[in-house]
This record gives C-alpha cells, structure tokens and sequence, in this order.
C-alpha cells in the first residue's frame, strides 16, 4: 500500500468521524452554526463548537502555570514556553505559530510542546493517549464505527504504531485526559474556522480547565501550535460614530485633567518649601500658619539629622571594619 492510499484511508475516516460526531450533536451544532460570531472585520472568522456548550469566542491560551503543573503531572522535563501573564482577546486569525516537524506524528508533538517545551515527547503522549482511550472505552463509543470497541479501533487505524496521523476521535480523547478544551483553527469550504473540541462531549460532567490548547491545522494535514492571535483594531465603520467619538473625547479630556493635577502637585509642593524656608520673614500670614510651618521646618532639620548621623555612623563602621582588617593582617605576618 503506497503512501497516496494511506493518506486517502486516514482523511476518509477523518471525514467519517466529522460526520458521526455532527449527528450524535445535531442540535447543538446547529445552534452554534446559527449563532456564529464575526471575529474580524476583515476576515469572517466563526467558533463552531463540536461537544459543550458555547462560550464566547475568546483566545484565553495555557499559560507557565499551566505547563508546570501538567509537566510535573506527567514527570517530564521540559522548559516553561509559555508567558506567565497573558490578557484575553478576542479570537482571530493565527498570527504567530510554533512549527512542528511533520512526520506523521505532528499531534503528538504539539502535545509534548505545549506541556513540556519540547517535541521529543511525543511517543509518551501517544502511548499515554492509547491508555486513556482503553480506559475511558465506555465514554469512545459515539466517536467509534458501529459494532466496533476501543481495541478494534487501535488496531484498524494502527493508532499505536509510530507515524500515524490522529483525527478527531485522538483530539476528543486528549482533551478529556488533559481537562483541557482544544481549538483547532481549519478550513471549512472557502472560510477558515475554530472548532472546539472539548472532553465535556465525552463526559458532560467533566469539568474543564479555563486555558485552553489553540492548534492550527496547515492545509488540513498537518498540526502546529498557534502562539498568538491577530489583534483586532476597531472598524472604521465605528470610528465615524458619535459613541466613538465621544468616548475618544472623554480619553482626551481624562489625560488633560491628570497632566494639570500633576503640575498644580508640583507647583504647590514647591511653594510650601519656600513657605518654610521663609517662614520667620513673611508678615502676610496668620500666627497660628507661622507656628505650623515651623515644626515643619523643624521636622525637616531632624530627618536631615538623623539622615547624616546615620551616614556618619555606617562611615565609622566601615573604618572600623578596615581597623579589623588591617590588624588581622599584621597578626598573620608576625606570626609567619
């Protein structure tokens, strides 16, 4: 059997697993369809969720967090690839991708990147993957053929063997060993779309991990690790409204008052320095005003005191610190 053949055989089943998951999820798929949300101007992006429920349509990604404690889990060494701190956005267009080496085992190696920062893990996600399919067999059965259990499944797509492309069935059954939704970001005809594929299909009682895994599917036969998203810049249909306008008018307003507070700050911090330099001299102010400048004053003179005697104090012990020293090294050389 050549490579063509076994590339068609994979993408049929590919196909045939989209299908039977749609149908066992009609009602929900279809309300999603009917409920898509334009992600840009520009692009008519849509999140179709496949199992769960619909969320809204944000790039919420695993986070240092995340990948320390999944790295830790599963007793692997790796490297913290992710950022610590991350703000959400709205879900757009891939716009950096980590590459990942294509050998069949692209899956597999976007898994063992984003827990442990490196690829090389890919045949323990694979063997783990397999384990938790076996395990959970009862929950597989609507992502599997009729009359067709777990182990008949493995053997017929040669799952377990090295070089074997995962479908849908593999990314359904990772999420729910890793709690994790994944995001597959793909295209649909001539529109390119994120798929959730959540391990609530699975086990509606599961509950999920807020972050989730974004994987790009290049040329739908090959996976890579989405790293960030486009940003959306406001539409220019909305920058000619009176909201924007207005809202950008009351920005502009809030930044002229807080540069003014500051230099009216300044401006009077130095004039109650004069104030209590010059306090003795000026006649123009009340006695009581007088009496309060002057502990101010005082005050000043007793911090500056206390701030040299401090000074003073570490000078003297760093010369007796060198007194100590130099004694010591006298001592030594009379001894020798």
């Amino acid at each position: 059997m050549n490579n063509n053949t076994v590339k068609k055989s994979r993408e049929k089943d590919d196909k045939k697993n989209t299908d039977k998951v749609n149908t066992l999820d009609k009602k929900t798929y279809e309300k999603n369809e009917n409920q898509q949300t334009h992600a840009s101007s520009h692009t008519s992006q849509s999140c179709v969720i496949i199992g769960g429920t619909q969320t809204k349509p944000l790039f919420v990604p695993i986070r240092a967090d995340w990948q320390r404690n999944a790295a830790l889990h599963y007793n692997l060494n790796g490297k913290i690839s992710f950022d610590r701190n991350f703000i959400s956005q709205e879900l757009d267009a891939p716009s950096r991708i980590q590459p990942i080496i294509g050998d069949g085992n692209c899956f597999f190696r976007c898994i063992s990147y984003i827990v442990s920062g490196w690829e090389k893990h890919f045949h323990f996600f694979r063997s783990k993957l397999i384990q938790h399919m076996q395990l959970i067999s009862q929950l597989c059965t609507p992502l599997l053929n009729r009359n067709e259990d777990v182990d008949q499944y493995i053997a017929r797509t040669k799952m377990a063997t090295n070089n074997t492309w995962a479908t849908q069935t593999e990314i359904f059954v990772m999420s729910h060993l890793l709690k994790t939704d994944i995001f597959i970001y793909t295209n649909s005809g001539n529109n390119y779309q994120w798929l959730r594929h959540s391990g609530q299909f699975l086990d509606r009682n599961m509950v999920v991990h807020n972050q989730c895994i974004y994987l790009n599917h290049h040329n739908r036969n090959h996976y890579e690790v989405v790293l960030e998203v486009a940003k959306n810049s406001i539409p220019e249909n909305f920058q000619k409204e009176t909201i924007y306008k207005e809202l950008q008018n009351q920005s502009n307003k809030a930044q002229q008052h807080l540069q003014s507070g500051t230099q009216t700050l300044i401006y009077t911090e130095q004039k109650t320095n004069i104030d209590i330099e010059n306090c003795d001299k000026q006649t123009n102010i009340s006695k009581q005003e007088k009496n309060r400048l002057k502990v101010l004053k005082w005050r000043n003179q007793g911090n500056n005191r206390k701030e040299e005697n401090k000074r003073k104090r570490n000078n003297s012990t760093n010369r007796g610190r060198k007194r100590n020293k130099t004694k010591e090294k006298k001592l030594t050389r009379s001894k020798r």
